[in-house]
């Protein structure tokens, strides 16, 4: 490149005179820049190009996600005509008034009072749209990620029952009592209503995940950089809960699980969803992408170290969780359990037994109970038999061996080796640095 620049330079004196007042100007702002901002930009480049390694996050990402990494705020939009019933009021009072119990804020508007003026109003947007004036009081359950227009997850009448469905479910407090355990991600396994699809998925998915536990192996932690807080055994932990969809009281969850990507809710298969953190659910898996190597690639991602860490640019979608995080930190510091483990299994039901029609199967369980209590009376009389000849006979003799172990000779660790990609990271920019010098010398000669 610098062989051809010379060349070119001495093609015309006009042309040599112009790209010297060019180069003049260029190295001008470079070195000195026109204004303050500028210097510190170059700075500032200058500073992450050439940051130490050692300051690199070691925190897994399901970790970091756990205690770095807050939940979205989920906004209920209640629309209602006159006064709300006083126990739905008081009910969104108490919500209101407890901030750190989930990641949801309401919203009330009267549509009586509405003026003409905020026709434009977001909110009432989304009542011309999906609003039932017929049912009023009517709620919007809506969701935005940063820098993206927002998605109403839920929509439905606004009553008590409705409300809880959506605040809060058994399987929610299942994963959130996981991921307080120490989880590395929660799979749930959303069915499909086909026992068997749904049992061939569940047993592949369950299969790998307890090989991935005993095959992935975490992040060595260092003693610079980000370092945990949360006092919480790091593990490699993949539980697997199972999402009846249709069970009345996961149907907000369901909803809101189908609603993360376009044309989800029309998948007739079984799905599978990671959750991660305080409730961040990670993209599904489902049709040719529910194997075992979508379910590597996933978890080798939660288990790797953050190298991210703002949160939305991680992909994904926070769940609406009911969890009063800084009481369940304390609970945790304590030694004990932040969230109470629910007693449902969320297990996968086993398969109803075949029948076989007109075939009278008692005369083979009871020839079955006969060879047990055969091959029963066989294992006494050896058992007899053996404690017998053990009393008799003499002890063997033991002889022990003593094997010498030696101890390998550690390998020598080189500090070049072990920082390269730094130093020749920085060996780049001072060759770049030199030859824009060098080729500012020559033109400036001329």
């Amino acid at each position: 490149m610098l062989y051809i620049a010379r060349h070119l330079w001495r093609l015309d004196t006009d042309v040599r005179h112009k790209w010297r007042a060019i180069w003049k100007k260029l190295t001008r702002f470079i070195i000195c820049g026109y204004n303050k901002p500028m210097k510190k930009i170059l700075c500032l480049v200058g500073v992450l190009m050439l940051a130490p390694s050692a300051n690199a996050c070691t925190i897994p990402v399901f970790r970091y996600a756990l205690e770095k990494w807050d939940l979205t705020v989920y906004e209920i939009v209640v629309y209602h005509r006159g006064p709300l019933p006083t126990d739905l009021q008081k009910t969104i009072d108490a919500w209101n008034a407890a901030p750190n119990k989930a990641n949801v804020e309401f919203t009330t508007i009267d549509l009586d009072k509405v003026s003409a003026s905020n026709a434009n109003n977001n909110h009432l947007q989304v009542w011309h749209v999906e609003g039932n004036d017929a049912k009023t009081p009517w709620m919007a359950v809506r969701y935005q990620k940063p820098r993206e227009r927002g998605v109403t997850t839920w929509s439905g009448p606004c009553t008590q029952a409705n409300l809880n469905v959506v605040l809060d479910s058994p399987l929610r407090q299942a994963v959130l009592a996981h991921l307080t355990r120490g989880a590395s991600g929660v799979y749930v396994f959303l069915t499909s209503g086909d026992a068997k699809k749904d049992h061939a998925a569940y047993a592949m998915v369950r299969k790998h995940l307890e090989f991935l536990e005993t095959k992935i192996k975490l992040p060595e932690q260092s003693k610079d950089g980000p370092q945990m807080r949360l006092p919480i055994s790091l593990k490699v932990w993949l539980p697997i809960l199972v999402l009846d969809r249709k069970k009345p009281e996961e149907s907000a969850l369901v909803q809101r699980l189908l609603a993360m990507e376009d044309g989800l809710a029309e998948e007739t298969g079984p799905i599978v969803f990671a959750v991660i953190g305080k409730g961040r659910a990670l993209p599904a898996l489902y049709g040719k992408q529910l194997n075992e190597e979508w379910l590597t690639e996933i978890t080798q991602y939660l288990c790797n170290k953050c190298s991210c860490d703002v949160k939305s640019l991680n992909p994904g979608d926070d769940l609406l969780m009911v969890a009063n995080w800084p009481a369940i930190e304390e609970k945790l510091f304590d030694g004990k359990d932040g969230v109470p483990m629910p007693t449902e299994a969320f297990m996968l039901a086993p398969l109803p037994p075949a029948s076989v029609p007109g075939v009278d199967l008692q005369p083979l369980l009871d020839e079955m109970k006969e060879q047990r209590a055969l091959l029963a009376e066989v294992r006494d009389a050896l058992r007899a038999k053996s404690t017998v000849a053990a009393k008799t006979e003499a002890p063997p003799t033991i002889t022990y061996t003593t094997t010498k172990v030696e101890t390998p000779t550690p390998e020598f660790e080189c500090p070049l080796c072990k920082n390269w990609m730094w130093i020749a990271t920085g060996a780049a920019g001072m060759l770049v640095l030199v030859s824009g010098g060098w080729v500012c010398w020559l033109l400036l000669r001329k």
